[in-house]
């Protein structure tokens, strides 16, 4: 039995499509914490969206321990 061998076309086209994913999911990461970050009213929501987009799963990990937390005194309209 011989296994399948890998075409390079096949693997360039891959790489591609995997770079394409991890810039695609890291600007959604990072628009979303430099937007929840600005709405926290942290300092630096900019360097937040750097970190998460560069660190990606780790990055957003790191800023969602790092986030103070809301009350629901900040949003009196979703209180119930």
């Amino acid at each position: 039995m011989t296994l399948p061998v890998l075409d390079i076309g096949t693997a360039v086209v891959t790489l591609q499509f995997l770079f394409v994913i991890k810039i695609v999911g890291g600007l959604f990461a990072g628009l979303w914490a430099f937007s929840d970050a600005r709405r926290r009213g942290m300092t630096d929501p900019l360097l937040w969206f750097i970190i998460v987009f560069l660190a990606m799963i780790i990055g957003l990990l790191i800023y969602l321990m790092l986030r103070p937390t809301v009350g629901a005194e900040q949003y009196p309209a979703e209180a119930s």
